[in-house]
């Protein structure tokens, strides 16, 4: 990122290390379905663990720290303003999306799946109605959210090159900081098992989705 500073100002240094982790949890999401879709046990805590991380760290400070940015950029840069409204629309309708893919989650995990043999394998099968319910719940929250962030790296590419240390300064004091609870330092026992599998998604070859 360029930048009048001389350097990338550290709260837009973080955000993009967010992206970069967000990243990392909806691969794990989409393995998550892959075992599902081979008939695999499926540990759901997995899941719950990524919409808990959603609500805690990204509702609560990180979404907080991009409208604090991009509306200081609107006043620097009133051309940027549809591409921050258009923001300000997608944090509304990710949020939207991770209520439907929760209440997806709810009704797959709770039901009982039926043990098949296939070969000399034995599959766990899914209601076929849930199981498309849930795929496709997955399927436009993974998707919007990849669009989304790819939409906030280009407008946070703008606000480094518009915006001065002042208000990289202001936007710092504005928020409290925030604990990221799964890849930060302060973190807590109810992720283990979703950093667990982070950790495993690193170690296999990265897949093209």
């Amino acid at each position: 990122m360029p930048t009048a500073l001389g350097k990338v100002p550290a709260a837009a240094v973080r955000l993009h290390q967010d992206h970069y982790n967000f990243l990392k949890l909806l691969n794990v999401l989409r393995h998550q379905q892959r075992l599902l879709a081979a008939g695999a046990p499926v540990n759901w805590d997995i899941e719950r663990g990524a919409i808990s991380f959603y609500r805690r760290y990204i509702g609560q400070f990180h979404h907080r720290l991009e409208d604090a940015i991009y509306e200081t950029l609107q006043a620097r840069a009133p051309e940027a303003a549809a591409q921050v409204e258009n923001i300000h629309r997608e944090h509304r309708s990710c949020s939207e999306l991770l209520e439907c893919f929760e209440g997806a989650l709810i009704l797959i995990s709770g039901s009982t799946p039926v043990t098949r043999k296939s070969g000399e394998h034995l599959r766990q099968v899914y209601d076929q109605k849930l199981y498309d319910h849930y795929c496709f719940q997955l399927d436009e929250f993974v998707a919007r959210e990849r669009r989304h962030m790819s939409d906030e790296e280009a407008l946070l590419s703008l606000a480094v090159e518009h915006l001065s240390a002042d208000d990289w300064r202001s936007i710092s004091q504005q928020l409290s900081e925030g604990d990221d609870e799964l890849f930060g330092e302060k973190r807590v026992a109810r992720f283990d098992r979703l950093r667990e599998a982070i950790f495993a998604a690193d170690q296999r070859p990265q897949r093209v989705e």
